[in-house]
């Protein structure tokens, strides 16, 4: 289960949580509060064609998808692809029916949750870096500091920095 923190920061994993990456939960979030049903069946109307709930993949259903916010909970349940395989069936709690959505819903519902772990090594962003010191061995370190004209080599000699080698560096960490 993904948790949004109060601190804005999202997690996962229960009483163990682990940080999750923000930018794979918000691209999941997107594609389930983006998508909109399409074609729709009801209850009568399945019943009418000899289909059950199990030919669309919903009894039981492939996946269920549950999302809370201000103070509720909505779920739905996603079963197996349609003929064209753009578009998945789908059936929200308490309303009876079928529809469909786009497969994407689908795919990123399946990630599994190693997608969703951060993966930085550091907790800030490259632009709040101001300095990076590295060491290789027994080696004197390697020191930058980001000034107001960019980054500058400050140890072991005092000399400019290539700012684009430096920032993908730290872009990287």
């Amino acid at each position: 289960m993904l948790e949004k923190k109060a601190d804005g920061r999202w997690s996962f994993g229960g009483e163990a949580a682990v940080e999750a990456e923000t930018s794979a939960v918000l691209e999941m979030l997107d594609a389930f509060v983006c998508a909109r049903s399409r074609d729709a069946l009801s209850d009568p109307e399945i019943g009418r064609l000899g289909r059950t709930l199990a030919d669309f993949g919903l009894d039981p259903p492939e996946t269920v998808v549950r999302l809370s916010a201000a103070g509720r909970t909505e779920s739905f349940s996603i079963g197996r692809a349609t003929p064209s395989a753009d578009e998945v069936y789908a059936r929200a709690e308490g309303v009876r029916g079928v529809f469909t959505v786009v497969a994407t819903v689908r795919d990123v519902a399946m990630r599994p949750a190693s997608h969703f772990r951060r993966r930085a090594l550091f907790g800030c962003s490259a632009e709040d870096v101001t300095g990076l010191a590295l060491r290789r061995g027994d080696a004197p370190p390697v020191k930058l500091v980001r000034t107001k004209g960019g980054w500058r080599l400050s140890a072991p000699a005092d000399a400019p920095a290539d700012g684009k080698t430096v920032g993908a560096l730290v872009r990287r960490l």
